[in-house]
């Protein structure tokens, strides 16, 4: 896949779940990473590491283990300076609560955070607000308390759909929508993006049916068994990740019906199947760009060598045009 990191560079948070490689286990179930070269000595002797807690949303999502090659390579290069201490939020937002509680007790310099719910965790974010500590969301943000963000507009995404849905769906189209986690910020805005774009340019496409598929590619195939027979004749099945839009694509295979699949990640399978005409397009989510960005952030922070309150990695359409320079 064609890869669009920033030239900026970062620093990183590791997963403790096997999927990044210098793993062991500790008693509180984190994992932690401390690279390979040794950190650069001072008069007193070696320097002592910074910590920065990282807590994922869900780690048996398709996107996070993208988000993990960010993390693999900032992991690596940034060895020497930082510890990284990575908790699975199982899609739980309370338990990213506990993760946060975990940081604050082990004494943490920086926070990472994917949060899995905008609303959910925000007094998270003000407590570690209140503690001092810098917090970085990356990748989704929260309704409050005070954070860089780093990831994409989550908006974009869904004007992006639109957009292609605009131009390419046949009159009178209708479809059905499968969402993120309810309360995401991804889930509202990529929604918005697309009723935006729809409501100017096509009032004629008419929704059906919306549900969350949790990003999850078993629950898109079963929303998509469950629309098949409320509505057999839908022309769209548009998802918010591509991971739901997948699991989509292997019903209507099976029930040999041809429908128009739309998805947003940009993963691996997701554009081979766009390079293929075998799905309509998707938007690229550079993941692995928005994890080394997120790490790099909070080291720069530590470091006092940045300033400002976001850094935005943009969304790019994927077609059967351009499929190939994303493989």
């Amino acid at each position: 896949m064609k890869k669009r990191l920033l030239a900026m560079t970062l620093c990183a948070f590791m997963l403790g779940t096997g999927l990044l490689t210098g793993c062991s286990g500790s008693d509180d179930g984190a994992a932690k990473a401390d690279g390979g070269q040794p950190a650069a000595p001072d008069s007193g002797g070696t320097a002592e590491k910074l910590k920065i807690g990282v807590s994922l949303a869900n780690m048996s999502d398709d996107f996070t283990i993208l988000l993990n090659k960010g993390v693999e390579r900032a992991a690596a290069e940034f060895a020497d300076e930082v510890e990284f201490i990575v908790l699975d939020g199982k899609a739980d937002p309370t338990m990213q609560l506990n993760h946060i509680d975990t940081y604050l007790s082990q004494g943490v310099d920086a926070i990472v955070i994917q949060p899995t719910e905008a609303d959910a965790c925000t007094s998270g974010i003000e407590l570690v607000n209140g503690a001092g500590i810098p917090v970085v969301c990356c990748n989704t943000k929260t309704t409050g308390g005070d954070f860089v963000y780093v990831g994409s507009e989550d908006i974009d995404a869904g004007r992006m759909q639109g957009e292609w849905i605009a131009e390419n769906a046949p009159e009178n189209a209708t479809y059905v929508y499968a969402m993120l986690v309810m309360g995401q910020t991804g889930q509202i805005a990529r929604r918005e993006g697309l009723l935006e774009v729809l409501a100017e340019k096509r009032p004629d496409i008419k929704c059906l049916a919306e549900q969350t598929s949790g990003g999850m590619r078993d629950q898109g195939m079963k929303l998509c068994e469950d629309w098949l027979q409320a509505y057999p004749d839908f022309t769209m099945y548009v998802s918010q990740n591509d991971s739901a839009a997948l699991g989509a694509l292997e019903v209507l295979g099976t029930a040999g019906k041809d429908k128009l699949v739309c998805g947003v990640d940009g993963n691996a399978e997701a554009v081979q199947k766009v390079a293929n005409g075998e799905m309509a397009m998707t938007v690229f989510q550079n993941a692995e760009g928005q994890a080394y960005e997120s790490c790099k952030t909070a080291l720069q922070i530590l470091k006092g060598e940045f300033s400002g309150d976001e850094v935005i990695i943009p969304f790019e359409l994927i077609t059967k045009d351009n499929a190939k320079d994303y493989l």
